[in-house]
């Protein structure tokens, strides 16, 4: 009896252990195939790990004829050829949304589908379609609020809400490293390193970008890696550190061809032209920048070639030609939605209008600007359209007006904390006093100036106090 129950003792530990060791092997598989598949499509996303992983679950579970048909499927990239040989008909409606958009034969209450619909409209630069769906997704599942929020995110970081991307990345991060969704992972910090090099804060940007940078070289994801190189690049020229930055550029058009992605090659031309501005070297500079407007066959890519095109002839005192080429940068960024950057080219038109003496032009285009700006949330600093439309009805002497827009200006400016621009408004409410015969008001407002002046941009300060007083 003892020898028969070490005997059942053995076997059932023999036993336990096979299991265990197929179960090893089974979730092994399981990652491998999960991961082939998201290095597969990291570099142009069809759909999110969310249903990468549902279909790997599929695949494992029903699929047991035509596994080695789907494999070479996948090894080809042929996504409808995948999709047709699904039988589960959620999951193959999901599938099929890369395809053609279908919204029939599913539940439209189900969570993970909606988020799809909503990726897919993002895409297309809907967001107002994106936004109603993202809006009826309630659920109590981790991972499908981590990866609405990461939507939202992307929405906010369009419309310049740099607070909340930072407060709800850090939240969603750690859910996403739990889950291996290492694309949205990279992502994620891909839109943290934008928000810090907007605000200034240049090292947290450095880090963040540089993990992105990591996870997407991880899943050798060229396009993505080079896209990255070029933020870096950007983040270096930002900081003046030329020479990090044309490597970097060099370095991201190293990583891919232009058959692999014309547009990305060509994108990089047009930073590689700005770091030039920046640098005086103006014909090195036209030269990047008509190159890239050449090899553009995206509005995307044009707006932003012809940009710096009008920035170059601004640079050079080229007024007519700087209006000229905004116009055309602000056409092709309406036809991308792109409002920050529509507004930007409107400011630098109304610009270069004024060094023409246009100053009425300058006006209508300054005031459609702020008009247009209500209706369309941007990472557009309006109290700059504020402060220029007020420096032209000081120069009309329409002292009442400048005061208006001054004040708007400096509204916009604490909200905002950007305090030289504080700085700058008190010196012009300073002005306006002064010619107004309130001395004693104008001499508050110089005091105020010289006061954030002091503390955030010693030049400006000298500048500020040599001119008023």
């Amino acid at each position: 009896m003892i020898h028969e129950a070490l005997f059942y003792s053995s076997l059932g530990v023999f036993f336990t252990a096979v299991i265990s060791i197929i179960l090893v092997v089974r979730q092994y598989k399981y990652k491998c195939l999960e991961k082939m598949i998201t290095k597969k499509m990291v570099d142009k996303p069809l759909f999110s790990s969310l249903v990468v992983k549902e279909f790997v679950k599929y695949f494992f579970k029903y699929q047991t004829r035509n596994k080695n048909k789907i494999i070479k499927f996948f090894t080809q990239n042929d996504w409808p050829a995948i999709i047709n040989n699904i039988k589960v008909p959620l999951l193959k409606a999901k599938m099929e949304i890369i395809i053609s958009n279908k919204i029939t034969r599913v539940k439209k209450t189900d969570s993970l589908y909606k988020l799809e619909q909503a990726f897919y409209w993002l895409k297309k630069q809907r967001q107002e379609k994106a936004l109603e769906l993202l809006g009826e997704i309630h659920t109590s599942k981790k991972e499908i609020t981590a990866l609405k929020k990461l939507l939202l995110v992307q929405i906010s970081l369009s419309e310049g809400d740099l607070e909340i991307v930072s407060q709800e990345i850090t939240r969603i991060l750690p859910i996403l490293k739990k889950q291996r969704m290492y694309a949205e992972e990279a992502f994620a910090y891909y839109i943290m390193g934008t928000a810090y090099r907007i605000t200034g804060l240049y090292d947290t940007a450095e880090f963040m970008l540089r993990t992105s940078l990591a996870i997407y070289k991880f899943l050798s994801a060229k396009l993505k890696t080079a896209e990255i190189m070029g933020n870096l690049g950007l983040l270096m020229a930002a900081q003046r550190r030329y020479e990090e930055a044309c490597s970097y550029y060099n370095e991201a058009q190293a990583c891919i061809s232009v058959k692999e992605n014309r547009e990305l090659y060509y994108f990089i031309d047009s930073q590689k032209a700005m770091v030039a501005l920046m640098q005086g070297q103006y014909k090195e500079a036209e030269l990047s920048a008509q190159k890239a407007l050449k090899g553009h066959r995206s509005n995307a890519g044009k707006s932003l070639a012809t940009d710096v095109l009008a920035r170059i002839c601004y640079s050079q005192k080229k007024w007519q030609k700087a209006y000229k080429w905004s116009n055309i940068s602000a056409k092709y960024y309406l036809k991308e939605k792109n409002y920050a950057s529509v507004f930007e080219c409107w400011y630098l038109a109304a610009e270069s209008l004024i060094e023409i003496n246009k100053c009425s032009e300058a006006e209508s285009l300054l005031r459609k600007l702020i008009d247009e700006e209500k209706y369309h949330k941007s990472c557009f600093h309006i109290a700059n359209a504020y402060t220029l439309l007020g420096l032209i009805l000081l120069k009309k002497e329409d002292l009442i007006g400048a005061k208006t827009f001054f004040n708007q200006s400096l509204k916009q400016e604490f909200y905002n904390e950007r305090n030289t621009g504080i700085a700058i408004d008190y010196a012009n409410l300073a002005v306006v006093e002064r010619k107004c015969g309130n001395s004693e008001e104008a001499c508050e407002n110089l005091k105020k100036a010289l006061l954030y002046a002091k503390d955030y941009d010693n030049d400006l300060y000298d500048k500020i106090n040599a001119t008023l007083n």
